[in-house]
């Protein structure tokens, strides 16, 4: 807890210079061979500078506990962000039918509605099962993180890609799909559009 207020800082510096190092664009008009340069150009910025934001978490106030800590979250949403992935994908592509494609959009119908898609929905289930406050709910938000990161290591084991998943995300996902999810939250536009939205529910339910 006494770290806190530091690693929302880091978070948030890491979270302005991506947008100023993207120049606040997500497409780039031109050739083909223009557009790709600019997606590997931008995912290369996006890799450097959560590097040195991991480097920067790791050093304040360094121990050996908050290294396996910050291990320990870092494999845990690996394997979740895949499982989220793969739902995300079967509700767009329909490569499940009946009562599974009906739970895969029922699931990223809740994730598009929390703010940074599904890096945020992973921080949410993380933080909500510490607050003791919440007594069952913190419980159930714990086995929904569990189911996230069982399904993402069955779906990696039965694609051999056990360690080659982990090196993807952390080298072109962080710098791609991850960047381009977070990107508008980052713009003060977005959270006074949702808040707006949120505003508007009761009238809507009324």
């Amino acid at each position: 807890p006494g770290d806190l207020p530091g690693q929302i800082a880091l978070a948030t510096s890491w979270a302005a210079a991506m947008t100023a190092a993207n120049g606040g664009r997500h497409a780039v008009v031109g050739s083909m061979e223009k557009r790709t340069t600019f997606a590997k150009s931008r995912a290369a910025r996006a890799f450097a500078l959560t590097s040195v934001w991991f480097v920067a978490a790791l050093s304040t106030n360094l121990r050996m506990s908050k290294v396996v800590n910050v291990l320990n979250v870092g494999a845990r949403f690996t394997f979740a962000y895949l499982a989220l992935t793969c739902v995300d994908d079967a509700r767009h592509r329909k490569t499940v039918n009946g009562w599974r494609l009906r739970l895969c959009e029922t699931i990223m119908r809740i994730v598009d509605e929390v703010p940074l898609l599904k890096f945020g929905s992973f921080l949410l289930l993380h933080g909500a099962q510490h607050l003791s406050a919440l007594g069952p709910l913190a419980a159930a938000c714990s086995a929904l993180e569990l189911l996230l990161i069982g399904g993402g290591l069955l779906i990696a084991a039965r694609r051999g890609r056990i360690l080659a998943w982990p090196m993807v995300l952390w080298s072109l996902g962080i710098g791609t799909q991850i960047e381009v999810e977070c990107a508008a939250w980052t713009n003060l536009a977005q959270w006074r559009w949702e808040l707006r939205r949120l505003l508007l529910w009761p009238l809507m339910l009324a």
